[in-house]
């Protein structure tokens, strides 16, 4: 599960306001801020990688567990690509993590919507989106 605490996106946040001041100060040849460039850089590379959503064929693989854990068939033709689709888009760990919640809370007997899956992980997504964007304004100020 991709998760950033909120004390991490407001270090990362100062990090980002001060380190613009302090760049017009530090010879941008340093070693120590090459140092924290290539730091920055493998953790950008570490969230990207975390956030390339699932593949088509886990995707489906996890749709047909759920429903055969939930006794409901699955919608069939396009609905079932509609709903792939709409699923496509939520980065693998999260959409483990989204299951397994889906899997905790889910009540009816039906099929769950794709929205159900999308509120199981909004802010984690949100929070790794944000994280990231600041991350790549410090690694572009280092530059």
């Amino acid at each position: 599960k991709l998760t950033i605490e909120d004390y991490e996106i407001i270090q990362i946040d100062t990090i980002f306001k001060v380190l613009t001041h302090q760049l017009k100060v530090l010879n941008k040849q340093d070693t120590q801020v090459m140092l924290l460039k290539d730091k920055v850089n493998d953790m950008i590379d570490s969230i990207e990688s975390q956030l390339v959503p699932s593949p088509k064929k886990e995707i489906l693989n996890a749709l047909d567990v759920l429903a055969k854990l939930f006794q409901v068939e699955l919608p069939i033709g396009l609905g079932l690509d509609l709903l792939v689709r709409a699923l496509e888009d939520i980065p693998a760990p999260l959409f483990k993590y989204a299951c397994s919640k889906v899997t905790l809370s889910w009540k009816y007997a039906k099929f769950p919507p794709p929205a159900v899956f999308m509120e199981a992980i909004d802010h984690d997504k949100t929070s790794g989106l944000r994280y990231l964007i600041s991350l790549k304004k410090v690694s572009h100020n280092l530059s």
